[in-house]
């Protein structure tokens, strides 16, 4: 599952992730990817972040470790 926190994550909703606001409270979802930017530079400059299991990261990176790199 794929939660994308790029509009409410960082305190946006009062929570520092907004999943832990609704989903994760009432269903105990938790996402295999964690997707973030806008909050973590306040507008100035853009960023973002993709965040994931350790199990992913070991499909991805098997074969050449730098190819996600830019």
């Amino acid at each position: 599952m794929i939660i994308d926190e790029v509009q409410t994550g960082l305190g946006r909703t009062g929570h520092f992730w907004a999943i832990y606001g609704g989903l994760y409270e009432q269903e105990k979802v938790i996402p295999d990817f964690l997707v973030l930017g806008k909050g973590m530079s306040a507008g100035i400059y853009p960023i973002s972040t993709c965040s994931y299991k350790p199990f992913i990261e070991k499909a991805i990176f098997k074969d050449d470790p730098f190819i996600h790199i830019s």
